[in-house]
């Protein structure tokens, strides 16, 4: 049986990282990420959670999603950099920060 406080909690994080990425794709700040990478990020941050609370192991978890969304917020911005040679971290940061909102 599924535990209600888990899909609450993968819904929420859902909404918080596609109103990220909402915004994101609004403004037109960004045209590499949004709405679908900003709701996987913050679905992949709670998931990684809820599977390291069931494992009893959450924060080796955590700290592994953390670097993982880090190293590809990185990858990005060298990709933004060699492509359009437009230096800004703002969408990468929120990356992380979608991240830690779904944790």
């Amino acid at each position: 049986m599924v535990d209600i406080v888990f899909i609450q909690t993968v819904i929420l994080s859902l909404l918080v990282g596609a109103l990220l990425g909402l915004e994101r794709e609004y403004t037109k700040k960004q045209s590499i990420v949004g709405l679908r990478t900003f709701s996987l990020i913050s679905l992949f941050g709670a998931l990684l959670v809820q599977l390291g609370n069931l494992l009893n192991v959450s924060y080796l978890f955590t700290v592994i999603g953390f670097v993982f969304v880090s190293l590809f917020s990185h990858f990005l911005y060298v990709k933004v950099v060699l492509k359009q040679k437009i230096k800004g971290f703002t969408p990468n940061f929120a990356l992380i920060i979608a991240y830690i909102h779904g944790v």
